[in-house]
């Protein structure tokens, strides 16, 4: 806009534009693939439980339900057994 006509200016903000679009799209596409790896690898983008937090893993019964919580589900486990837990 303060360029008034002068074509070295006009292209030098061209340059910055184009620069700066480039920039986000490398940002934009850098934060979707950390997402995608870090959910596929049960990062804290794909929801799991984390230490500290208030979900109560012995509460559920369910295999699937449990792995996807991140409760540490172990195939060992007999039927009638809770999330990690053996039911009492």
């Amino acid at each position: 806009m303060t360029a008034a006509g002068r074509e070295d200016q006009i292209e030098k903000a061209k340059e910055i534009i184009k620069a700066t679009i480039i920039g986000l799209a490398i940002v934009m596409s850098a934060y979707a693939i950390t997402f995608f790896v870090t959910s596929k690898l049960g990062g804290t983008g794909g929801g799991s439980a984390s230490p500290g937090s208030s979900l109560d893993c012995s509460s559920i019964k369910d295999e699937q339900t449990c792995y996807n919580a991140g409760c540490g589900w172990s195939p060992e486990l007999a039927s009638g057994t809770n999330c990690g837990n053996k039911v009492q």
